[in-house]
């Protein structure tokens, strides 16, 4: 047994060491883990954009290797569409790269470029390492003469993403060291070494994600694999700071901004400075072994501003459909340099150059193309990567197997020691070069603004008053003065229209009730009656939203944008209920401002109710627009009423049943007062309409008696008798009498190429009443002629001339006939008696002609009398408008009878009474303007204090004085008006579970 139990504890000692060793070796294995190789520290991959790409803590774009294995074991992130696999990402010649001659020397730095490695030697890097200069942590390198310059494992050299980190900076995603780096100091975005001093400065998030890290070309280790033999590594001594814009909203989803800030604390001056960017990503698709790529033309053109963008081009290829899949059509990448280091002259640099990346692995050195095998020393990197031989920008094959992706560079530029310099670059994927373009357009306007995003519109304040089982809704045009620095209005309004939305509950769903543009018209007023769901009920609340929104822009793929929604701003909530009851209103009188109301004596607003006409109809002036009609059998008065304020309109129709033609069994005074029932549909007020006319027993008629000594059929259309012909009277019934007179005339030419030149007489119409002559906008006399031989051939002639039959000049013979059209009625003169009544054949006058034929023509001082009888007596409203100006509230004194009215719901109060939706809320209602409600105990202790001014209804809580919830019990309410009249009610409150 003992020997047992020796065993045992020497057994249990070795599985424990194993369990301890297993659990530091597995710590050190999930450190590693953390920082190098695949966690989101070393390396991060983008969430929004669709664009999924990764980013390195020593800058390399991509996060190349040990990522990401979806078909093959080693595959670089950098996709477009997100998930879709495609561009094939190159691992190398891609991202940043920093040229300069150091103390007379050619070095290159490149982040990830022409010199990528495996982890497995100082760290995950190439030449530049993660990290600041002068780190008081770091080691020091004597070829960098820097403190600080060594590479060191630092917590706080990763790749940070703002999605990680709340408003205060502070980590919530649980996979973070420490807090954000960014902080806004003095107004300014600024990178803080120091997480304690951080705490002082607020962070700074740019985009909808932000991505962070910080890097250096001090390590003369970094890419020490692939120097040649006997080279050494010179380190720049910079310093790089990388903040990287991204978005998930289209159209910014296409557009990835590196901002690149570099120091130079090498301390002494670098010369002969380039800064190049390699998009690193050729069109094509890897979703099998073999990656089949799109034929791409690499260059740059210029943007409408002149300034260059770095393109890829797509170009046609048969067999597009194997060789790209994600979207209809293969991107077209475009790089454009947003801001650039100051040349030589005080100059911004510009892009010199845009060409195939892959000719940068070859290096032409006597004449002869040898493979560029990351061995080449620096000085041929510099001139390489800076100043490409001049038969790569025409032979795009030269030396190269496939695409390798776009590469560009600006022109040079010094940096003195201590010098900060910043490059930004957007890179974009388009669907064609205009769109590209676009993208270009909006990006460069974002960046010159702190990369500000398009805005949606100010929301406008909504404010909501409750009305009888309605609701009025109110809101102003603060949205509609809402301006966009980033889109001009010429692309697309900053404001556009207005949606109004309605909820029962204060997180929806909610309803959309009416939706008004700036096409369509604006309102600033709504009343809600809830009739989509069986009306609104009083004493419910309900809740309501007033959407402003902007046009969007179609150029650029932007969908409109609406305001967001702040509860108290454009979000509110009320109870329909009823005026106070102590309110009081009066009718409204109309006032003629324009046109001739005729036989219509008054207008007049009349309340409908109490509460909704004194919240809706008072203080707002109307106008009502009245225009008489018939239909030639009885007479209407349309009209239509405006509230200009609300932009309301209503049209209806008054009848006041009188015909057009009267009878013995007809006739009579016609007199009342009609009434438009419901004005606006709001439930307020209706709108009177006083009229007062006399129907006469015998028809409406029209005689003519001619004097002179012409003998011309005169037809007159004066009975609905005759087919096709519609009589309408005007509008002045009355016995009128005018007088159709012709005068000399002339000759008129119809046609000079025809030679018809035809006499004629003029016309004139006379009021015999007034003695005057009828304005020409008042009657119509037109004259229409055949050829007599009966072809079918019209002549139109010239208004108000009476032409003469006969031979013209041309030896055509014509017939004429004329027709007068006056109050609406028709009087056609027919002398050569060619219309459809006079049996010849041929074509005929627009009017029929059933009298004899007529033997002498008018001659001037002829004229024919025209007498209107008959049918009724009294005057129509022509172009009549009114404005009718309804006067404010009144209040009345508040009497016993009025409180007595005071009622308290729900009551008992029931814990699932609708009215509550969720809330303890008790209501009391038909409350005067102003009073004072006690609730006390049975005992009379006092509960509440509660001072209601305004409307009929006031709530409560059923919270105590002291903010607790009251217990069930009987309660009574002590409701008292200003002017002391009081009275009591009784009410019980019953708190269920």
């Amino acid at each position: 047994m003992h020997c047992v139990v020796i065993k045992n504890s020497l057994w249990q000692r070795v599985f424990k060491n194993i369990i301890l060793l297993f659990i530091v070796f597995a710590l050190f294995i999930n450190t590693l883990s953390a920082q190098f190789s695949g966690s989101d520290v070393f390396y991060r991959v983008s969430r929004l954009s669709s664009f999924e790409f990764g980013i390195a803590s020593a800058g390399g774009l991509y996060a190349d290797g040990y990522v990401y294995t979806k078909y093959f074991s080693h595959l670089p992130i950098g996709y477009w569409p997100r998930g879709s696999f495609h561009l094939i990402p190159q691992t190398g010649n891609k991202g940043f790269i920093f040229l300069a001659k150091k103390s007379g020397v050619a070095s290159v730095s490149g982040a990830n470029f022409q010199d990528v490695v495996k982890a497995d030697i100082q760290g995950p890097f190439a030449q530049t390492v993660p990290g600041r200069i002068g780190d008081p942590y770091a080691g020091y390198d004597s070829l960098a003469a820097l403190p600080g310059s060594r590479y060191i494992l630092n917590n706080d050299y990763i790749v940070y993403s703002s999605l990680d980190y709340d408003s205060t900076g502070n980590d919530i995603s649980g996979a973070n060291y420490n807090d954000y780096p960014i902080r806004e100091v003095n107004g300014k975005r600024k990178y803080i070494a120091d997480p304690l001093e951080r705490r002082f400065y607020p962070p700074v998030y740019t985009s909808e994600e932000d991505l962070f890290t910080i890097f250096k070309d001090t390590d003369s280790r970094a890419g020490r694999k692939n120097l040649p033999i006997g080279d050494v590594r010179h380190p720049l001594g910079i310093e790089v700071r990388l903040y990287v814009s991204t978005w998930g909203s289209k159209p910014l989803d296409r557009v990835v901004v590196f901002e690149y800030e570099i120091l130079n604390k090498s301390g002494v001056k670098l010369d002969s400075c380039y800064i190049g960017f390699g998009t690193g990503i050729p069109i094509g698709r890897s979703e099998s072994s073999t990656a089949y790529l799109v034929p791409t033309d690499y260059r740059f053109i210029q943007n409408k501003i002149g300034d260059r963008i770095g393109i890829q081009l797509p170009q046609y290829d048969p067999n597009l459909s194997r060789s790209w899949r994600a979207t209809p059509t293969p991107p077209t990448i475009g790089v454009s340099y947003l801001a650039t280091p100051r040349s030589y002259s005080g100059q911004s640099s510009t892009m010199i150059r845009a060409i195939n990346s892959n000719q940068l692995e070859y290096i032409k050195i006597d004449s002869i193309n040898s493979l560029y095998t990351f061995t080449a020393p620096d000085s041929i990197k510099y001139r390489q990567y800076s100043v490409p031989p001049k038969e790569w920008f025409y032979d795009k094959n030269q030396g190269a197997s496939n695409n390798a992706g776009l590469y560009t560079v600006c022109s040079t530029f010094p940096m003195k020691a201590g010098d900060t310099t910043t490059f930004s670059v957007a890179l974009m994927f388009a669907d064609s070069l205009p769109h590209l373009f676009t993208l270009d357009d909006l990006i460069r306007k974002m960046y010159a603004h702190g990369l500000k995003k398009a805005s949606p519109t100010d929301p406008s304040q909504l404010t909501a008053k409750g009305l009888d089982r309605a609701i009025l809704l109110k809101w102003t045009d603060a949205a509609e003065h809402s301006t966009d620095i980033i889109i001009p209005d010429s692309l697309g309004r900053a404001f556009y229209g207005y949606q109004l939305w309605r909820g029962t509950r204060s997180e929806g769903p909610y309803k959309l009730l009416g939706r008004w543009t700036v096409d369509s018209g604006l309102v600033h007023e709504y009343v809600d009656h809830g009739a989509d769901i069986g009306g609104l009920k009083n004493n419910v609340r309900y809740y309501y939203r007033i959407e402003s929104f902007d046009e969007g822009v179609l150029a650029w793929n932007m969908d409109p944008m609406s305001s967001p929604f702040v509860d108290g701003l454009n979000q509110t909530s009320t109870v329909p209920s009823t005026e106070a009851e102590n309110t009081t209103v009066s009718p409204a009188g109309g006032l003629l401002l324009s046109g001739d109301a005729g036989s219509v004596s008054s207008l007049k607003i009349v309340p409908t109710s109490t509460t909704n006409y004194a919240n809706r109809i008072c203080d707002h002036t109307l106008s009502v627009s009245l225009e008489a009609s018939t239909n030639g059998i009885y007479y209407t008065i349309p009209l239509t009423i405006q509230d200009t304020l609300a932009g309301l309109t209503m049209n209806a129709v008054v009848d006041p049943i009188v015909q057009v033609h009267g009878s013995t069994l007809s006739a009579g005074i016609k007199e009342g007062t009609a009434r438009v029932a419901d004005i606006f549909g709001i439930g307020a007020a209706d709108l009177e309409v006083t009229y007062r006319y006399e129907q006469l027993a015998d028809s409406f008629k029209v005689s003519a008696q001619m004097h002179g000594q012409a003998d011309v059929p005169i037809i007159l259309y004066d009975d609905a008798a005759y087919t096709g012909v519609v009589t309408i009277t005007p509008y002045t019934t009355q016995e009128r009498h005018l007088c159709l007179v012709f005068l000399s005339g002339g000759v008129d030419t119809l046609s000079a190429l025809l030679r018809r030149y035809v006499s004629y007489l003029s016309v004139t119409l006379i009021d015999l009443t007034t003695g005057t002559a009828l304005p020409d906008s008042e009657y119509i006399f037109v004259t229409k002629g055949i050829k007599t031989s009966g072809l079918a051939t019209t002549l139109n002639g010239k208004p108000r001339r009476y032409y003469f039959s006969g031979t013209l000049s041309n030896n055509e013979t014509w017939d004429f006939g004329a027709l007068l059209e006056v109050y609406n009625s028709r009087v056609a003169f027919d002398f050569p008696n060619r219309g459809i009544g006079s049996g010849k054949a041929g074509p005929s006058f627009s009017w029929s002609s059933p009298g004899r034929g007529g033997t002498k023509e008018f001659q001037a001082g002829d004229s024919v009398m025209l007498t209107w009888k008959g049918g009724m007596k009294g005057t129509f409203p022509k172009n009549a408008r009114f404005t009718l100006a309804p006067p404010t509230a009144g209040r009345s004194e508040v009497t016993t009878q009025m409180l007595e009215k005071i009622r308290i719901v729900p009551n008992p109060y029931i814990v699932h009474h609708e009215g509550q939706r969720g809330r303890s809320v008790l209501y009391f209602n038909y409350l005067p303007e102003e009073c004072t409600i006690r609730i006390y105990t049975v005992a009379l202790g006092l509960v509440k204090t509660i001072r209601h001014s305004g409307g009929s209804r006031e709530e409560w809580n059923l919270l105590t004085e002291g903010g607790q919830t009251v217990a069930s019990q009987l309660l009574l309410a002590h409701i008292e008006a200003h002017n002391g009249i009081s009275v009591t009610k009784k009410f019980a409150v019953v708190l269920g579970k």
